[in-house]
């Protein structure tokens, strides 16, 4: 039997408006499993939210290997099915999870991240979707009992680059007698085929341009009768799906009377001052009166007076005819303050209380030496602690979407800290930036809960000299999970602290690492049972250094324990108070007298003739406290009085500085 469906995206409705916009349709992917029982519990409610919302969202859903390895909506094509879901992280997660747009929406209640069962997330994020993109996709399919073509054509209003046009060939509806053990027998929006696979095409368009492209494909008969196609425009960098069409018709949603959106793709740009980029925005009438639209360009509270936000030709009013828009830009500057600064359209329609902000631009001074970089939630971000112990304005928060666009022109790159708190994952692309950034000599630390998989991946845990044992934790029954860790004895970052550390597992477990290259690479922390059970190590390579976290610190109940680990685990990545590499170079025998000390101490020295010496008394973070003594040494022993009255209880560190060099010893202040 022959097939033949052809659908146009229809834009506005209403004949006079010229020059119409595109309606967005929102792409929604699920990883599922018919053996899984959550699956069979959560896609009722999915399937009914889909169709809910079904002028809006067009569903695919990818069948996983596990837990049932049988499937045959998996085995049917196991390498598209492999790919989708791992190109998201869901292996990560488990079974049933699924991306909006190709993104997690924020899980609503005691909900996990991605869970098609939490309605009300995905009601939230389709809520917060562009209801236009600059993107148009014709989609047209013919085929012959499953065998036939596809032909696309992609138009784009703005300039489009090195994006990813995907194809997939999917079947509505299947009746499986015994596909698993779940329970389940109707399975509905089935990926088939993706065409030419599941890589994709190349896609770049300049404005206003369109290009068309055919695909054959051959798939069972036994689809023949419910076969659909899905074209969308995918941005690998980031994952976020731009557009999406399908070969089933479904009238358009009601629009809205006004609108604001933006017609580019890009809102990241590195330079130096002087140097700016634009918003470009479309405000859109669809009433039948004439509007004014009252425009702002509002910069965000973290940028720097000295950069400016402008709008071009001060177009600051926009009288917008009934059903018809008009465009207005923003221009963000770099000015002089280095500096992340964010510019974004503010439009109010005069009259009416009806108000929109736009996407934001994101501007990077191109000096940052040093990046915090949120890959998951901000409460358990490491940012605040980096700011308490190394101080303003020194490192430079960012997300690591935003800061993945920008990587390749960060050119004064010295250190990043890549924090994935409780549920950030590393995902394929931030583990090739990663390993990039250690390749080109910057020092890099690593940390988070859920980082194992991504680092596999990219090939950093060999690169690092370690390999990944399994998941443990220590205690069982409801999260927080108690558990109890420890320092390593000699390692520069962690040998003064406790044997016993105790914590909290949030909502993950700790990994446990071997060391396959102990040249290169040693221990920082450990389970207190064993030091072999390793889930943190540091990595000397040949331009970098390394610190691997495998925890989201805030497991940790003692805050000061904490803010030292995350503020000596830095310090040692660029070579500062604990660098034992330079404390080696100094042949100085260091000892304090009593040890904890009460209210004083007596600090003995012995050494060569040292002609300009400086010796400091500093807390567990590396902050200067006092000055013991400034000036020469004289070959022979040397004693000192050091008074801690003033001092509260706490690690503290005696630490000698010549030239540069340093050499430091723990002591105790213990009332």
């Amino acid at each position: 039997m022959k097939y033949c469906f052809k659908i146009l995206f229809f834009l506005i409705i209403c004949a006079i408006l010229a020059n119409a916009q595109t309606i967005r349709k929102v792409l929604i992917e699920e990883g599922t499993n018919a053996s899984c029982g959550p699956c069979a519990s959560q896609n009722p409610k999915y399937l009914a939210w889909i169709d809910n919302n079904k002028s809006r969202v067009i569903p695919i859903m990818y069948h996983a290997w596990w837990p049932g390895k049988t499937d045959p909506m998996y085995l049917y094509d196991t390498n598209m099915n492999k790919a989708r879901i791992n190109y998201y992280g869901i292996a990560n997660i488990g079974v049933p999870a699924g991306v909006m747009a190709g993104q997690f929406v924020t899980p609503t209640g005691n909900n996990y991240k991605g869970s098609v069962g939490d309605t009300a997330a995905w009601t939230q994020g389709l809520a917060k979707q562009d209801f236009y993109s600059p993107i148009k996709i014709d989609l047209e399919l013919n085929h012959n009992d499953g065998t036939g073509k596809v032909t696309i054509d992609v138009f784009s209003s703005a300039a489009l680059n090195n994006k990813k046009l995907r194809v997939v060939i999917c079947e509505q509806h299947h009746h499986y007698d015994n596909a698993g053990s779940n329970g389940e027998k109707e399975f509905y929006f089935l990926a088939r085929k993706m065409l030419p696979d599941f890589n994709g095409t190349d896609l770049s368009l300049a404005a206003n341009e369109t290009k068309t492209f055919e695909f054959d494909f051959s798939v069972s008969p036994d689809f023949a009768d419910d076969l659909y196609a899905v074209a969308f425009v995918q941005d690998d960098l980031t994952k976020e799906v731009y557009q999406a069409n399908w070969t089933i018709e479904i009238e358009n949603p009601q629009e809205p009377d006004y609108a604001l959106f933006l017609n580019q793709f890009d809102f990241a740009f590195v330079g130096g001052e002087g140097d700016f980029d634009k918003l470009e925005a479309i405000a859109l009438n669809n009433t039948e009166q004439e509007v004014t639209f009252m425009i702002n360009a509002f910069k965000s509270t973290q940028t720097p007076k000295d950069w400016n936000a402008k709008v071009i030709d001060d177009k600051y009013i926009l009288h917008v005819p009934a059903h018809s828009k008009q465009m207005v830009q923003v221009q963000l500057t770099i000015g002089p303050t280095i500096a992340i600064g964010e510019v974004y359209v503010n439009a109010q329609i005069q009259g009416l209380p009806t108000s929109f902000d736009s996407k934001r631009l994101v501007g990077i001074s191109e000096n940052i030496q040093r990046f915090h970089i949120l890959g998951g939630e901000v409460d358990h971000s490491l940012f605040p602690i980096i700011t308490r112990t190394r101080g303003q304005n020194i490192f430079y928060d960012i997300p690591s979407l935003t800061f993945n666009q920008a990587f390749q022109k960060l050119n004064s790159l010295k250190t990043i800290v890549w924090s994935g708190s409780t549920n950030g994952e590393v995902t394929s692309l931030d583990g090739e930036i990663l390993k990039a950034a250690m390749d080109n000599g910057v020092g890099v630390l690593i940390s988070g809960g859920k980082i194992t998989a991504g680092l596999s991946s990219a090939g950093i845990l060999s690169k690092l000299g370690v390999g990944f044992i399994a998941y443990c934790r220590e205690g069982y029954g409801s999260a927080p999970w108690p558990v109890t860790l420890r320092g390593v004895p000699n390692d520069e970052i962690t040998f003064y602290f406790p044997d016993s550390i105790a914590g909290n597992l949030i909502n993950w477990l700790l990994p446990l690492f071997r060391i396959t290259n102990k040249t290169t690479t040693s221990a920082v922390m450990t389970f207190r049972k064993s030091l072999d059970s390793i889930f943190a190590f540091k990595t000397q390579l040949p331009d970098s250094r390394v610190v691997v976290l495998g925890i989201n610190p805030f497991v940790i109940l003692n805050s000061e324990i904490r803010d030292s680990l995350i503020a000596r685990s830095i310090q040692w990545i660029e070579g500062s108070v604990s660098d034992v590499d330079e404390q080696t170079q100094l042949a100085v025998d260091l000892k304090a007298i009593p040890n904890p000390a009460v209210s004083s101490f007596e600090l003995q020295l012995s050494s060569d003739y040292i002609p300009n010496a400086n010796i400091y008394l500093a807390n567990a973070l590396g902050q200067k406290l006092f000055n013991i003594y400034s000036g020469s040494l004289l070959a022979g022993q040397q004693k000192f009085n050091v008074d801690l009255q003033n001092i509260p209880n706490q690690m503290l560190f005696i630490v000698l500085n010549v030239n540069g060099k340093t050499k430091s010893i723990p002591i105790v202040k213990q009332e």
